[in-house]
Order: structure tokens, then sequence, then C-alpha cells
């Protein structure tokens, strides 16, 4: 099966269609399941013990359109520089 040009361009653009746009980790924001993954341990580990740690990065809480807090998020370079820290503990 030969493609043309124009057939190869056609699969490209459809697969950059479907491909979600990566968000560099100095922007990423990440839900507790996440911060938990990366710290190699339960979600329910992570939110009973390490998130209410004084020295753990305080957690984002962004409002919805009535005002109310949604569940807490955690910029990834925040977990990221605190997680390397620990190393020297």
């Amino acid at each position: 099966m030969n493609l043309d040009a124009v057939e190869i361009e056609l699969i490209g653009s459809a697969l950059a269609a479907r491909i979600a746009p990566v968000v560099p980790i100095d922007y990423q924001i990440w839900d507790a399941e996440m911060v938990a993954g990366y710290l190699s341990t339960s979600t329910s580990n992570f939110l009973q013990y390490l998130a209410p740690h004084p020295q753990f990065p305080r957690p984002i809480k962004i409002p919805n359109t009535k005002g109310q807090k949604m569940q807490s998020r955690w910029k990834a370079m925040d977990i990221i520089t605190y997680a390397d820290a620990c190393k020297d503990r």
C-alpha cells in the first residue's frame, strides 16, 4: 500500500487532533491521586499522613462559579522540589 503526500498529511492531521497537548511540568497542577502516584504511595496514605505535614507544599483550591472551593490541587514543581529536598533528610 503506497500512500501519497496528501494521504500522509491527512493521517498526520487526524492523529495530531487526537493527541492532547502536553502541558509543561512548570505549569502542571496535580490532584491527590497524581501526587500520591509520584510519591509511590496510596492516595489515602498521602491525604492522611503526607499532605497535612507542616512542611509539605500548600494546596491550591480553585473556586468554582458559586465561590465554593474545589478539591485540593498541588503545583507539580512544588511536589518535585519538596521530594528532592527530602532526600537529604
